[in-house]
């Protein structure tokens, strides 16, 4: 074999066992290993979602410029904000791949979720396919590559902005409890979006919005 070969095969078995991990780390066991925010988690859950409320908070226009508009909602859990999002005229598609939230999927979500993994399914999406993209997973990317694999086709298939929530070094309090995760500043998710053309991202605290214009 030679090394270029070599090469190849070891990257490729780097890529499944880091797609396995991730895989395992979000199976049953998932809120038992996570000892940190996700101990109350499901607590007064709404307090930790994406309402309509707070996207209305940092879109421009609030909920005018939401009404009867398309989203992608990858990482869509138990399916709760799709179905408060549906309730306030928004076109929902949810996209989940945790065998945990799965098998706890709110009944009225179900319709409205794909089980997938958000790096085989955005591929499959037509350009500009969504209004808007609303993202709780890009932490939890398995490399910087397949974040940047992600960040490019949710700006193909976005016409309007994202509204993302992913932890950062220099936001929120609970940064250092998560055990895995791509964390990184504001600055530096900032320059990512504004890599894959956007304007750059919001600070405000919880949901942050970026937009094309």
């Amino acid at each position: 074999m030679g090394e270029a070969t070599a090469g190849q095969a070891g990257s490729e078995h780097k890529t499944r066992m880091e797609q396995q991990f991730w895989r395992n780390f979000f199976d049953e066991n998932y809120f038992s290993n996570y000892l940190g925010p996700g101990v109350g988690y499901q607590d007064e859950l709404l307090d930790h979602l994406p309402t309509f409320d707070e996207l209305c908070k940092v879109v421009p226009g609030g909920a005018a410029t939401l009404d009867g508009k398309s989203v992608a909602c990858l990482g869509s859990a138990f399916g709760h904000e799709l179905v408060e999002l549906q309730d306030h005229n928004m076109k929902v598609e949810g996209v989940e791949f945790s065998p945990y939230c799965l098998q706890r999927l709110l009944p009225s979500a179900a319709e409205l979720t794909t089980e997938a993994d958000i790096s085989e399914w955005l591929p499959n999406q037509g350009d500009k396919s969504f209004d808007f993209v609303l993202v709780s997973c890009l932490e939890y990317q398995a490399s910087e590559e397949a974040l940047e694999a992600v960040l490019g086709h949710i700006s193909r298939i976005c016409r309007v902005g994202v509204f993302v929530l992913c932890v950062q070094l220099d936001v929120g309090e609970h940064f250092d409890e998560l055990p895995v995760s791509v964390l990184r500043t504001h600055d530096w998710w900032g320059a990512k979006f504004k890599q894959h053309g956007f304007l750059g991202l919001s600070k405000d605290e919880f949901v942050q919005y970026a937009s094309f214009a």
